[in-house]
């Protein structure tokens, strides 16, 4: 079947980039910075690829990350999320809330939940290095508005760094960070005793999971991405979103928690990368079937 990934960083560790080639792999499907007219269905990764292009050869689809909050200082994502929404024939989203109000919003009649999912044979459980203080780890890239929580880290590095020792992976976070490679990640993790998730608004995050896949505690907000598909238990410690001294209190049982490796890695392991790419194949065929049946796409 030929179908068309629109993304402009194919060949990077971006992890839209990774999750794209999983598709051209499993699938058998290509990968471009533009459109292919000749394609069945052209796909749009992550959705403001699409960029209003005025492209309509083919049925289009797009990867819907997560939707900017109304108070973030850049509104202009968000209004570009509701002016690509409506025109999508496909919508996917890594979280059920979201395909819950894609399919709701009255011009929806075909968007799917596809989860993340791991790369389980690159992170694995390994043996911890051991340090005086208990070492918190946060990843990823800090953008300007604060939905990465990156104010919770900074008040939590004030307050406990004579306690606990803190780590960042990325770009912005207001403790000692470093960028590191997707190749080195695996033993990023390594040397965490604890995972922390400090975001507001998430499509993922990726890195909770890729912690969980690597036997690693994890400490995460309700309400926020795919948080809430994750079980409360040992290792793995939710807290209400944007409330310090809840996820204070999360932390410290967290360290309490004394989950085996084995057992965390367990949540994450039916969400194989095969997986996601049966996945986003039966989304698209359903598609097509509907279209071929006379259904009307957006």
């Amino acid at each position: 079947m030929k179908v068309c990934i629109v993304v402009n960083e194919s060949k990077s560790d971006w992890i839209i980039a990774r999750l794209a080639r999983h598709l051209v792999k499993l699938n058998g499907w290509s990968a471009h910075k533009s459109p292919n007219p000749r394609a069945l269905v052209n796909i749009f990764f992550p959705y403001d690829e699409w960029r209003f292009s005025k492209f309509t050869q083919t049925p289009i689809g797009a990867w819907f990350t997560h939707k900017e909050a109304k108070s973030v200082e850049d509104g202009a994502k968000l209004r570009r999320w509701e002016t690509i929404v409506p025109v999508m024939d496909l919508r996917v989203t890594p979280t059920e809330a979201m395909a819950h109000e894609l399919g709701m919003d009255g011009i929806s009649w075909h968007s799917w939940h596809i989860p993340h999912p791991v790369e389980l044979d690159f992170f694995r459980p390994t043996s911890q290095k051991r340090g005086h203080k208990k070492l918190i780890g946060v990843a990823g890239t800090c953008y300007t508005g604060g939905r990465k929580g990156e104010k919770l880290l900074g008040r939590l590095n004030s307050e406990y760094r004579h306690k606990w020792a803190f780590l960042g992976s990325g770009r912005g976070w207001p403790v000692v960070t470093k960028w590191r490679k997707w190749k080195h990640m695996p033993a990023y993790y390594s040397h965490l005793n604890l995972f922390l998730c400090t975001s507001l608004n998430e499509g993922g995050p990726v890195t909770v999971l890729e912690a969980l896949a690597s036997g690693r505690p994890v400490v995460i907000p309700w309400g926020v991405g795919e948080m809430d598909a994750l079980p409360e238990g040992a290792g793995i410690r939710h807290y209400n979103a944007g409330d310090y001294n809840d996820m204070v209190r999360a932390i410290r049982y967290a360290f309490g928690d004394h989950a085996p490796p084995e057992s965390l890695r367990a949540v994450v392991e039916h969400r194989t990368p095969r997986r996601w790419a049966w996945c986003w194949n039966n989304a698209v065929h359903d598609l097509l079937d509907g279209l071929a049946s006379g259904g009307v796409a957006a």
